[in-house]
């Protein structure tokens, strides 16, 4: 691998001069520290660590001439990783690196290589070089983080899971996709762009914990919130509200219907596609806000999903 020739590396030079201008005396101090640690690691061990700008050309040279012993690629993560760094949103910095072993082949990164090539921007990262093959089998065995991980952690957002779900959902309602049937979640990144584009939203995350309910709590939540940017929310806290008690329904009640159905879901071993689910509830909600009357409920197969007001 001519890494030296193909790519832009941080130098001993550039750090020293960094360090001499008096830029940062203490981040060129440790930047030093951890330069010359590398250094006596790859003397003793025979491995490489360098950063590197890595662009599509180089990228497609590496899957072209390397990729020889790996996993089979997932096309739906690549598709994701492509559209983070095409939106400028790849975080590369994190100290991920694409891995090669000592005989030359690519053990870690083809999927970030590959959606370098979709997205046609270079991406920088560390490159390490020279790592044992028998330790393969360990590379890329941690538990991923999920968006929940996020939201606790960085975030500091209680009911974490159930704000990631709702996040979730307000990003394909935002899209227009709540009712597709998708196979590639959306990116740590958009849904991180989404929770903060969507501040209110943890109003009614918080409305949805505290609030028992035969319909799932994220549902609540895109029900409550959609209802709040259109300046329904007193409506739909009662019609949630309804939903949960069952007070005072009557059998042309839409709240009746939605609740008997859900009921029934709660019994049955069969259960209903949660795109079904959600449909129903919005379609309930959408015919009880104007307070009108319904012999029945349902949601056709050949039938459009039913559009949340909001947008």
């Amino acid at each position: 691998m001519n890494a030296n020739a193909n790519a832009n590396t941080t130098t001993d030079a550039n750090a020293n001069a960094n360090a001499q201008a008096g830029a940062g005396v203490a981040g060129a101090g440790a930047t030093t520290r951890l330069q010359t640690a590398m250094r006596l690691s790859q003397a003793q061990s025979g491995r490489t660590v360098e950063w590197m700008t890595i662009t599509p050309e180089l990228a497609m040279g590496w899957l072209e001439d390397t990729n020889t012993n790996n996993r089979a690629v997932r096309d739906i993560h690549v598709r994701r990783l492509a559209e983070d760094m095409k939106a400028g949103k790849w975080r590369g910095f994190n100290g991920e690196a694409i891995r090669f072993d000592s005989e030359g082949r690519l053990v870690d990164g083809q999927h970030r290589l590959w959606a370098c090539t979709i997205a046609g921007v270079p991406f920088d990262t560390l490159v390490v070089a020279g790592v044992d093959p028998e330790e393969y089998a360990t590379i890329g065995t941690g538990i991923r983080k999920t968006f929940a991980d996020f939201l606790g952690p960085m975030h500091g957002e209680k009911n974490a899971n159930l704000y990631a779900a709702a996040v979730r959902l307000v990003y394909s309602w935002q899209a227009g996709e709540l009712g597709a049937n998708r196979w590639d979640a959306p990116s740590v990144s958009v849904l991180e762009q989404t929770y903060h584009d969507h501040p209110g939203l943890r109003d009614s995350v918080t409305f949805a914990a505290g609030h028992r309910s035969l319909l799932n709590q994220s549902f609540v939540a895109l029900i409550h919130y959609a209802a709040t940017i259109s300046g329904k929310r007193d409506r739909a806290e009662t019609f949630l509200t309804r939903l949960h008690d069952g007070l005072g329904l009557t059998d042309t009640d839409p709240v009746y219907h939605l609740r008997k159905f859900l009921a029934a879901q709660h019994g049955s071993r069969r259960k209903a596609h949660t795109g079904y689910v959600l449909a129903m509830a919005i379609k309930a909600w959408k015919a009880a806000d104007p307070g009108r009357q319904i012999r029945a409920l349902r949601f056709r197969a050949d039938e459009a999903f039913p559009e949340l007001e909001g947008k």
